[in-house]
């Protein structure tokens, strides 16, 4: 069963030619995009920057509304749902971004941070407490970090609140938008662990949205291939990094080295 299905969903921004000119260019940065993600597993949606995959991120979790086209989440288009109507399936859906320092307010403490989700829908504040004690266990910090601000915490503390905060209410699909490439190399391996771990835990369903090949091929069960606002190509990651079909995908992965010379 497919918890989360795109229909055609295109996304257009209108910018001015020039600092002083009166006329607007229309930029497309999604045309016309179709996928679905089956329950429990992870799709990993790659291409280079600039290519329209954090607006993508963004219209899933409707932070952005599309121009056209149909988002449809456990079978529920909630494309023109108003807020009101929203709000009960909002914390179903959760979003961990790519800066855990700009994510987060510098102005909370860690433990406001986490509660932010719950308090939004007004849970009882003895179980808010005993969430977050809960959470922040399962994110590998403790609770000598919950009276910290970001500014006192490391970049991989500050994506393990990040994640922390889109877990607490218990979400069924997570969109991670670049949650590793801000970190470095030793970092990126424990919080990909990390999700893994969690995605058994909770039974999570993965958006995992990257322009790193390694680690899309690490954490995906299947890959769509996404240029200029378009999806080119989607299939099993095994099949992409193997015997990939267009010519994008193509030249992606031989820019990593990827593919072997026979496939060139």
């Amino acid at each position: 069963m497919a918890i989360l299905r795109l229909v055609n969903i295109s996304k257009s921004y209108e910018n001015k030619a020039r600092v002083f000119s009166a006329k607007v260019r229309k930029v497309e940065a999604v045309k016309s995009v179709s996928f679905s993600i089956k329950q429990g597993e992870t799709l990993g949606l790659v291409g280079e920057s600039g290519c329209g995959k954090s607006t993508l991120s963004k219209l899933i979790v409707k932070l952005l509304q599309p121009d056209s086209g149909d988002i449809f989440f456990k079978n529920i288009n909630i494309t023109q749902l108003k807020e009101k109507k929203f709000r009960s399936l909002r914390r179903k859906i959760q979003i961990v971004f790519q800066d855990p320092y700009a994510s987060l307010s510098p102005r909370l403490k860690v433990k406001e941070i986490i509660a932010e989700p719950l308090s939004a829908f007004n849970y009882e504040k003895q179980y808010i407490l005993k969430r977050i004690q809960e959470i922040i266990t399962q994110v590998g910090l403790n609770s000598g970090h919950l009276e910290a601000f970001p500014h006192q915490l490391s970049g991989g503390q500050r994506q393990r609140v990040g994640i922390a905060r889109a877990l607490t209410s218990f979400p069924e699909l997570v969109i991670l938008d670049e949650p590793v490439s801000s970190l470095d190399l030793s970092t990126q391996a424990q919080i990909l662990n990390l999700l893994v771990s969690l995605q058994n835990i909770y039974k999570l369903t993965y958006l995992f949205i990257s322009h790193d090949l390694s680690v899309v091929r690490c954490m995906s069960d299947r890959v769509a291939v996404m240029y200029r606002g378009t999806i080119v190509e989607q299939a099993e990651a095994s099949q992409i990094y193997e015997w990939p079909v267009h010519p994008y995908t193509k030249k992606l992965l031989l820019s990593k080295c990827w593919l072997r010379t026979a496939q060139k």
